[in-house]
């Protein structure tokens, strides 16, 4: 999922467990972080990557980790 897409998740409480599972499988890996990082620093990598260098430097400045984390404080707040 995009962050885009992570900014509209909806929480449902009644699957609270599930949603938690589903939002942690999310979480970019150490390996995905330090590739976007390169591909963001690349002069003129928006061009090579057209369609997903926003994504990749969303991953880059942590800003998918953020808003997953955002998700699951919400998730948390579910009885």
């Amino acid at each position: 999922m995009s962050v885009e897409q992570l900014n509209h998740y909806q929480v449902n409480c009644s699957k609270k467990e599930e949603q938690i599972r589903f939002i942690q499988s999310m979480r970019p890996s150490d390996s995905q972080r330090n590739m976007a990082a390169l591909i963001t620093t690349i002069p003129f990598g928006w061009m090579a990557d057209v369609g997903n260098y926003s994504g990749q430097r969303q991953v880059a400045l942590g800003r998918k980790d953020w808003m997953l984390n955002q998700i699951l404080m919400e998730l948390n707040r579910c009885p």
